[in-house]
């Protein structure tokens, strides 16, 4: 059990009663939480309206907290909303941006801001990341027997899948790295196996990528390299022995569709680029709104690309997050996006020294396992965004809610953090007061 900080600390012993108490249910905003996953990743046909209702409930339960989390990733989620809605008007279909807006709210407002909130212990962020690993191995199993594809949404083409299990795979990986039991390790390192399979059933030439960009980081940034780099090599000799040579002819064509300036997809996407950054001159501001691309293209694409090629880029997307967002919300979506990303690597920065901290001040088997989940953890999320912005590169992904959940689980483990390092006696600064499921310092 977790020692008690010594009168000296200024610790409520009141107060730690209650954090244990928190730390052992999960509460029924997490419980939603989960629910909202399993209807976000699994797809079922006729959800019967209920994401919209846990959206709403999860919303308002954040709004009645008495103390909220004011991390720059939040004001960001809200500026990017806002950025959203000024094209509303004057977009050439408004009602694409209406959608795109609801979408983009009900993943920014209402789950990724109250999930910092409410996932406030390890155990809750265990549970919700265990969820996500839990639903991308049913997705793998469903991408398998669909030929690649995956059940719908934001996880429907053999691209999107891919993506998903890219930004997945990482939280599984590091999270082997930090497990605390034989059985916890054995079940993570099946489920990488399971989304690799997942990965090359997609036959996702922009997954190959990403896949390759994510073992990279996860060799690089493990919080325990030589035992990476032996799975590492495992899951590489597994790869070499099991995947068929189909695969790897089809992934042999990426560099030739690289090259191509006339044939070929990788050239197509040369052309969607361009037709974006034409968007973008001519909306440099807040772009042509959320989800207009597809209406647009078709007055933006090049003359000598219209006559050469006798057909218009009307209804087509251009397979790029980066273009996307340039594209449909300009230099301002671009900065918002931007400083999402910045802080969220500055925030696991942060979760990184706390940990030491509290491993040098703390020296029990407790805190040092303590420790070595939350740097699994905090690498696992960094390993997520590595995938989603590699894969990302060649897919329309802006509207996805992979990025934002990750920012929202970095922001959750660096308060989990500071939480920790308090309440293990380490900063006599003041005591901790538990108001509305938040968690913060008081000086006495």
């Amino acid at each position: 059990m977790r020692e008690e900080p010594g009168p000296r600390s200024g610790y409520n012993s009141q107060s730690a009663k209650d954090v244990t108490v928190q730390d052992r249910s999960l509460g029924g905003a997490v419980i939603l939480l989960i629910i909202y996953f399993i209807l976000d990743y699994g797809r079922p046909v006729n959800p019967l309206g209920m994401p919209l209702i846990i959206s709403v409930v999860l919303f308002i339960w954040w709004a009645t907290l008495t103390d909220k989390i004011w991390e720059p990733q939040v004001y960001c989620f809200h500026g990017l909303l806002a950025v959203i809605a000024v094209m509303g008007p004057f977009a050439v279909n408004n009602f694409s941006v209406w959608v795109g807006f609801q979408s983009m709210t009900a993943w920014l407002a209402c789950i990724a801001v109250p999930l910092m909130h409410f996932a406030d212990s390890l155990r809750k962020i265990r549970v919700l990341v265990n969820t996500l690993i839990v639903l991308h191995c049913y997705l793998s199993g469903y991408a398998m027997l669909h030929s690649g594809f995956g059940p719908g949404g934001h996880v429907g083409d053999e691209n999107d899948v891919a993506l998903s299990l890219n930004v997945t795979i990482p939280l599984a990986f590091c999270a082997f790295l930090g497990a605390r039991t034989m059985r916890g390790k054995v079940s993570y390192l099946l489920a990488c196996v399971v989304m690799i399979a997942g990965v090359v059933a997609t036959n996702s030439r922009g997954g190959f990528l990403g896949l390759v960009a994510v073992f990279l980081y996860c060799f690089i940034f493990s919080p325990r390299k030589k035992l990476g780099l032996v799975l590492g090599a495992a899951l590489f000799l597994g790869g070499l022995l099991f995947i068929p040579e189909s695969y790897w002819e089809e992934m042999g064509t990426i560099s030739r569709d690289a090259e191509s300036e006339d044939v070929g997809t990788g050239a197509h996407r040369k052309h969607l680029w361009a037709t974006a950054i034409n968007m973008f001159l001519s909306y440099p501001l807040f772009g042509v709104g959320i989800d207009n691309f597809q209406w647009n293209a078709g007055d933006y694409m090049p003359d000598d690309l219209r006559e050469k090629e006798g057909r218009s880029y009307a209804g087509t997307s251009a397979h790029s997050v980066y273009f996307t967002i340039l594209a449909e919300t300009g230099l301002a979506g671009v900065l918002v996006v931007g400083a999402i990303v910045y802080f969220s690597v500055r925030s696991i920065r942060k979760t990184l020294r706390l940990a030491r901290k509290i491993e040098s001040e703390k020296n029990t088997e407790e805190a040092r396992a303590d420790v070595l989940e939350i740097r699994a953890r905090v690498y696992g999320f960094g390993g997520g965004m590595i995938g989603f912005a590699v894969s990302g590169v060649f897919l329309t992904a802006f509207e996805y809610p992979h990025l934002w959940y990750l920012a929202a689980f970095i922001v959750a483990i660096m308060k989990v953090t500071e939480r920790l390092r308090i309440t293990d006696g380490a900063m006599p600064m003041g005591v901790v007061e538990r108001r509305s499921k938040v968690f913060r310092a008081v000086p006495t």
